[in-house]
């Protein structure tokens, strides 16, 4: 039988949730929340002044978000029509091609030219992955055999949501991390914020771009929409896997759809028994890839929680990095807080050097994890120890910040790994339950970018506050 593509499973899905929609719409209703403090203390990080800074919509349009990579010499792979001036190469193996999309995940767009050329998926790499809700710019390489032998020319690719330009020869593969960074181009808005918000929110994105931006991990690591995967890393940690298996699948916050909870709670009930377990989240696939990818392993393996959590390893790797990225956070908010100026860098608290978990000894323990018993974390190979050190602080380059009557308009450059909300958060906080005028909302952005705009016209559409199953099938 052949197996169904990620979004034949997602078609079939939604079917099938649309007609229980119909009869229960209240439990497929949008759940809103914001990046407050609460929030943000949860995943570690503690921000002075957090529950005072003004609420601000990020994100409205894909438009309100543009991306665009800063290659390894500094070059910036524009968002625009315009050829940013890349050239062929003598001896090149590769083709080179910038990649424009809107509102469309870089998955999506390898999977999508993939599927046109017909060659394996991971022949076609790039550097880093982009925001889905944006306009985003970013290198790709595809071997050079591939195009010869293909009659698909890449410049008369049409599609919807992305396009290619500055196609040209090149020497060797766009490897992951092969960039100097991001430029970020923003509009954050709120209509109703003061002169005085306006002004208090310019004056701490510039005072953070002076003396640096606390260098947090934020949401995107901790797994949306739960935000929860470190409470599972630290079972796996302790060797209670059957503990990390059932929180992983039970748990509840309140963010996901609540038709989804109900099927987490189901599944607390029937959890000794893997087929009912499986039956849950294998009827949906494409919402619980992992869940059911787990659970399929159970139902043959029964009791082996182990050998299920192997089974979705690569998950695991980001639950323990997870729980190493929360415990640096918060290491940094205990300076913040006290009003002292953390050291340069910090270690990471999976290490085989003792002295890399000084700074944390007393949260492990608090914890019930010192010392490490990292003897449990054997079992999964591509979970590395080593000591590495990162930096607490990280400079903004910030080109722009001014108020507009939707908000406020900024530009600015993180280096690679860097998260743009990271920097958004030490001035206001990003909401999703201000009151908006629908009628007068509208795309607006610098004039550089106002020709892809019109080629995006149709995908760059407003966020909606319909049922999730809505914006999910648009």
């Amino acid at each position: 039988m052949t197996k169904l593509s990620f979004t034949e499973r997602r078609k079939s899905d939604l079917e099938k949730l649309k007609i229980l929609a119909a009869k229960t719409p209240e439990l497929f209703e949008r759940r809103i929340f914001d990046e407050d403090a609460d929030l943000l203390e949860s995943i570690g990080i503690s921000i002075p002044g957090k529950k005072e800074m003004p609420k601000v919509l990020l994100k409205i349009f894909p438009s309100d978000f543009i991306v665009e990579e800063i290659t390894p010499d500094g070059r910036i792979c524009t968002a625009t029509e315009k050829s940013d001036g890349f050239f062929d190469m003598d001896n090149a193996n590769f083709v080179h091609a910038t990649v424009v999309k809107c509102g469309m995940s870089t998955y999506d767009v390898v999977n999508e030219l993939a599927r046109i050329l017909k060659c394996p998926i991971d022949k076609i790499q790039y550097a880093g992955i982009k925001d889905k809700w944006a306009i985003t710019s970013q290198r790709i390489s595809i071997p050079l055999s591939i195009i010869e032998g293909n009659d698909i020319v890449l410049q008369n690719i049409e599609h919807p949501q992305f396009f290619l330009k500055d196609i040209v020869k090149g020497k060797g593969v766009v490897q992951p991390g092969f960039l100097q960074g991001n430029r970020f181009t923003i509009l954050l808005r709120n209509e109703n914020l003061t002169k005085e918000e306006k002004e208090e929110i310019k004056n701490n994105l510039e005072l953070r771009a002076e003396k640096g931006m606390a260098n947090f991990f934020y949401l995107q690591r901790f797994r949306a929409p739960r935000y929860t995967n470190y409470h599972w890393a630290t079972l796996v940690l302790k060797g209670d896997y059957k503990a990390a298996v059932k929180l992983f699948l039970t748990e509840t916050t309140g963010r996901e759809m609540a038709y989804f909870e109900t099927l987490r709670e189901a599944a607390g009930i029937v959890f000794d028994d893997p087929q009912k377990l499986h039956k849950i989240f294998g009827e949906y696939p494409s919402f619980f890839e992992t869940e059911a990818q787990l659970t399929e392993y159970l139902a043959t393996h029964p009791k082996d929680f182990l050998g299920a959590l192997k089974a979705i390893e690569t998950q695991v790797q980001m639950w323990i990095y997870s729980l190493t990225s929360y415990y640096f956070n918060k290491k940094i908010s205990s300076f913040l807080a006290s009003n002292m100026l953390p050291p340069k860098t910090l270690p990471v608290v999976l290490s085989t050097d003792k002295n890399d978990l000084l700074p944390y000894i007393e949260m492990l323990e608090e914890d019930e994890i010192f010392p490490q018993p990292t003897q449990n974390l054997r079992h999964f190979r591509s979970i590395q120890m080593k000591h590495r050190e990162v930096k607490t602080f990280e400079k903004v380059n910030l080109d722009i910040v001014e108020a507009t009557k939707e908000g406020i308009r900024l530009r600015f450059s993180l280096g690679k790994g860097q998260y743009a909300t990271t920097y958004l958060a030490h001035a206001v906080t990003l909401a999703n339950n201000i009151e908006r005028n629908h009628e007068e909302e509208k795309a607006i952005v610098p004039s550089e970018y106002e020709e892809v705009l019109k080629r995006f016209t149709e995908t760059n559409r407003a966020r909606g506050t319909e049922s999730l199953l809505a914006t999910d099938s648009e």
